[in-house]
């Protein structure tokens, strides 16, 4: 019995081996899409080994014969340094030949590699066009990233219409961060009425779908009772899952969260660790509040330092807030130093004076006239 099992297997493996090599005789002599099976074969290790420089091969071949597809994968591999050394000039190169050809995914790295300057100098105005040619050719992901260019009125002129189309469409492909974009417009009436029911509903799609934005923004509605009963707790666990994500705008609502003890116990330490992680990330909220938990040593340990370095990074971003502290301690410091330095600082009001300056700095200042 077990000799039986033994020949099947072998004559198994015989049949497999067999079928490949046949398989690598059909894309030898046949057409470019038997060679792009055969070079996805083994990039990805389907029914065969995976070998990186084998599959860098076959998209050879293919983009000799002038394939669309196989000038894109090939790129692919040059622009990710796949089987290959990484060469953007040669990626740039075959990404340009497969979009001459109206190919929609050549057409999308091609605008990827103007936008972002690799292998050229950045060119946004030709990506966008790019990403137009692209969306229209059915590249999902450039319906997204047009739409949202719309949106924002970048590179093209803002155009909601627009947007909420290429929204629409990026969506039938099942692309989820298409929901929380068309979210947007319905939240706040871009484009189209404003409906914060249809958009809520939106949010919570792409959330439950592990998009971060929208798991944010679940967070912040449900955290004040927008469109539904205000719900802190659930609120946190959005955040959390976009915190996971490393979204930095999460991280700073988690951290006021902890820091308020809305929705979970107040805990300065956690909220310290959230806003230093946003602040960093360049939040500016996110760098007062960690100004103030230096400055008042809520979480970490009191560091004036510390305190006034992220208050003027805060002001310097636009915090009213943190600059009308750093106005009061400029003051308060130019009082004292005054007081200081001259040694008959002269007082209006003794009674105001001590309500400025605690006893103890008095002390420290080395005159005890006005201590009584």
């Amino acid at each position: 019995m077990k000799t039986k099992s033994f020949i099947i297997f072998i004559t198994l493996i015989l049949c497999l081996s067999s079928c490949q090599q046949m398989k690598r005789y059909k894309a030898q002599w046949g057409d470019a899409e038997d060679k792009i099976e055969l070079g996805k074969q083994y990039e990805y290790g389907n029914e065969v080994a995976k070998d990186l420089k084998e599959a860098v091969r076959w998209y050879q071949m293919a983009s000799d014969d002038e394939n669309a597809e196989g000038q894109y994968l090939l790129g692919l591999c040059y622009a990710e340094g796949k089987g290959v050394t990484e060469d953007d000039k040669a990626a740039l190169k075959l990404f340009t030949l497969s979009a001459e050809q109206g190919y929609a995914a050549g057409e999308y790295e091609l605008a990827r590699a103007y936008w972002n300057g690799c292998g050229t100098v950045p060119n946004y105005a030709k990506a966008a066009e790019l990403f137009k040619k692209a969306a229209e050719h059915g590249n999902a992901d450039a319906m997204l990233r047009i739409g949202t260019m719309y949106y924002n009125g970048e590179f093209v002129n803002q155009n909601m219409g627009l947007a909420i189309k290429y929204f629409k469409k990026a969506i039938e492909k099942n692309i989820s961060a298409a929901k929380y974009q068309l979210g947007l417009c319905y939240a706040y009436g871009h484009g189209t009425k404003r409906d914060e029911q249809k958009a809520l509903q939106l949010f919570s799609k792409a959330a439950d779908e592990g998009v971060a934005d929208a798991q944010n923004k679940m967070g912040e509605w449900l955290e004040n009772g927008i469109a539904c009963d205000p719900n802190p707790a659930k609120a946190v666990g959005y955040y959390q899952l976009a915190v996971g994500k490393k979204h930095a705008v999460a991280e700073y609502n988690l951290g006021a969260c902890y820091y308020y003890g809305n929705g979970v116990p107040k805990n300065y330490a956690k909220a310290f660790k959230y806003f230093k992680a946003a602040a960093e990330e360049g939040v500016i909220p996110a760098e007062y509040y960690l100004g103030i938990c230096y400055f008042q040593g809520e979480g970490t340990k009191k560091d004036k330092e510390q305190a006034i370095k992220w208050l003027r990074i805060a002001a310097e971003d636009g915090d009213s807030d943190a600059l009308n502290i750093l106005l009061q301690i400029d003051t308060y410091n130019q009082k004292l130093s005054e007081y200081n330095s001259n040694g008959y600082y002269l007082v209006v009001n003794e009674d105001a004076m001590k309500e400025e300056f605690t006893e103890e700095e008095l002390r420290a200042s080395g005159d005890s006239t006005l201590i009584q």
